[in-house]
């Protein structure tokens, strides 16, 4: 079974989750989701720059370099979705510059395909963490959206 989610309803679940666990006082946040709508040809080893804002409370995702750095340590959801489309899809989310997980989709002419994934991670400060394609298996395509939110800052029990 394939989950289909739109934007808005990505970016409504971010804003809830990360408001609900270190919402009001003095608590900071950190949330985003970002796409990108055209097929674009990414080479192995480098992070896919999702470029269109949708969200980013705190400014730790870098839509240039599409690398989210970690400002506020704590425990992080990040989660991807995106049409598959001409040929297979490896994408692989990467933590301090080491694969974290992969994903697979194959790609079955005629049709489109949709692909998601999502993790935790426990993150401390200055932690990166991004998406990349593997070599040969770019079958990302439109309206891919990349969302990342902590779920718990450390040092704040709310």
């Amino acid at each position: 079974m394939v989950f289909r989610a739109s934007p808005k309803i990505t970016l409504l679940l971010a804003s809830l989750l990360c408001f609900q666990t270190v919402s009001a006082g003095h608590c900071q946040h950190s949330a985003f989701t970002y796409r990108f709508n055209e097929l674009r040809n990414y080479q192995c080893c480098q992070p896919i720059r999702f470029n269109i804002p949708i969200y980013n409370e705190g400014g730790d995702y870098n839509p240039g370099t599409g690398v989210f750095t970690c400002r506020l340590p704590g425990l992080y959801y990040f989660t991807f979705q995106t049409q598959v489309y001409n040929m297979d899809l490896y994408i692989k989310m990467v933590h301090n510059r080491h694969t974290y997980l992969e994903w697979f989709d194959r790609y079955i002419a005629p049709d489109e395909d949709n692909a998601s994934g999502a993790t935790l991670i426990p993150l401390q400060r200055g932690d990166t963490v991004y998406l990349e394609m593997h070599q040969g298996k770019n079958g990302m395509w439109g309206n891919a959206i990349f969302t990342g939110f902590a779920l718990h800052v450390d040092g704040c029990d709310q």
